[in-house]
């Protein structure tokens, strides 16, 4: 059944007060590559850029149980019962605590993963947060660090280990991707 230029108008006009109050393209778009974002930076460890990192220190250290995502060995370095822990690294300590200690991946509390996917992940969750952007506009969403230390974090690990939290080229054609699909999905209605 052929549809007039009214009702194609009309449909056309519905289609585009939708866009303009919700936006639904537009934010799963944006929930698409921050989810990208933290797989990549949580997971795989790897920076804008796409490079990982190694741990390459061999500085022993002690841990306090209350800066370790589970509890730790109580043991000193002469092997006496200690309040502390001691290992012999910091990867050492992260294999110990059953983090990745293969690469850098920029978590081991989750704390700073909670507040950039701004979700709840618990520090001895091995889950990968579900973020969710903070709708500023239906065109703008925003993800930040709203604690102070973990800006002081980001500071630090991005001055080690170059931009982090940016988008790389892949994510943001991925962005692209998912917005024209979902536009394209939007005029077929």
């Amino acid at each position: 059944m052929a549809i007039s230029t009214q009702q194609n108008a009309d449909r056309i006009r519905r289609q585009i007060e939708q866009l303009r109050k919700f936006n639904k393209p537009f934010e799963l778009a944006v929930r698409t590559i921050e989810a990208e974002k933290v797989v990549r930076i949580f997971q795989r460890g790897k920076n804008t850029a796409g490079l990982s990192f190694s741990y390459n220190s061999s500085n022993p250290l002690y841990v306090a149980q209350n800066q370790a995502p589970r509890a730790v060995n109580h043991t000193g370095k002469t092997g006496n019962t200690i309040r502390s822990g001691f290992y012999a690294s910091y990867q050492a300590f992260r294999a110990d605590q059953g983090r990745e200690s293969g690469h850098v991946n920029y978590r081991l509390t989750n704390d700073l993963q909670s507040d950039y996917a701004n979700a709840n992940v618990s520090i001895q969750s091995d889950q990968l947060a579900t973020p969710n952007p903070i709708q500023v506009t239906p065109f703008q969403y925003k993800m930040s660090l709203r604690r102070p230390g973990n800006a002081g974090k980001l500071r630090g690990l991005e001055k080690k280990y170059g931009a982090i939290f940016d988008a790389n080229k892949s994510e943001l054609l991925l962005f692209g991707k998912v917005l024209s699909f979902e536009l394209a999905k939007l005029a077929r209605l």
